[in-house]
């Protein structure tokens, strides 16, 4: 079995909706999960907006990382999150 570590988080009002849903399609397609309990976190940086909602995730799977990471495009689209660049660290 591989292990796939994953992390969620919301920035919505419906934020918590939002995680238990990502996890309850997750927990389908999953053999064996666990995820943590959801924390209130602020967010960071310049941009101001709602606090996020986050948790982390424990995925054990025989399917390979390309399956999952179309399938968490998937949740990302049928949740109605819009793909945007983001940047982060030192680039020149």
């Amino acid at each position: 079995m591989n292990k796939v570590f994953i992390s969620l988080g919301s920035n919505t009002a419906d934020g918590e909706i939002n995680l238990n849903n990502a996890i309850r399609m997750i927990s389908e397609k999953a053999a064996k999960f666990q995820f943590s309990s959801i924390y209130e976190t602020e967010p960071v940086g310049e941009h101001k907006h709602a606090k996020y909602k986050n948790c982390v995730g424990l995925i054990y799977t025989t399917e390979s990382f390309d399956v999952w990471q179309q399938f968490f495009k998937t949740i990302e689209k049928e949740m109605g999150r819009t793909p945007e660049l983001k940047l982060t660290g030192n680039v020149p």
